[in-house]
């Protein structure tokens, strides 16, 4: 095999590996959905207003984890773009998409990737509004249901957190590019 032939075999590894974690992405969202819904099914026939915050403990380490492919996903495109593509005319995927979608429109770029990965948030946030719904019937206030209402706002602010992380893909892969070309130069 040529160097050109083996350079190709490889990006069609790496293309293959990006789509893989796609495909398992996409499936820990439908997991995610499929989940909550039925905690929530549960919850709703019982007649405790915690119920309605289990879904988090099922939401909050499915999103850590999409984010883990996310990553994996911006490094091995940083990588293609430094190693392959920069190498092998006709080879630049990841170039074009990049370029097509981002450039020069960071404003545009924050609000169509945080529209795209908004599942947990939004289940988050419909977790936490039905347990204050129901939490909140026949409660006078008092310290303790201010308390109790105010600290499950936590586990909204957390998923919040790891969705902007998921949304932030270019600028991971941006700095996934930084680094690979770094080592590239010392490693020459």
């Amino acid at each position: 095999m040529s160097k050109k032939e083996n350079i190709i075999k490889e990006y069609e590894q790496l293309r293959g590996e990006i789509e893989q974690k796609i495909g398992i992405q996409n499936s820990l969202i439908t997991f995610m959905i499929t989940a909550v819904i039925a905690v929530l099914a549960f919850a709703v026939e019982g007649s405790n207003s915690i119920l309605y915050l289990l879904p988090f403990g099922i939401i909050i380490p499915t999103s850590m984890r999409i984010t883990y492919y996310r990553t994996a996903m911006a490094r091995l495109s940083a990588y293609i773009v430094v190693y392959i593509e920069k190498n092998i005319k006709g080879l630049n995927w990841e170039t074009r998409i990049h370029k097509f979608v981002y450039n020069g429109r960071h404003t545009f770029h924050d609000n169509v990737t945080i529209s795209q990965h908004y599942e947990g948030m939004i289940l988050s946030v419909m977790c936490y509004l039905l347990y204050l719904f129901d939490f909140l019937k026949d409660k006078t206030i008092s310290l303790w249901v201010v308390v109790c209402t105010i600290v499950p706002i936590l586990f909204v602010i957390w998923e919040l957190v790891i969705t902007k992380r998921i949304a932030g893909f270019t600028k991971e892969r941006n700095f996934w590019i930084e680094q690979w070309e770094s080592f590239k130069k010392c490693s020459q």
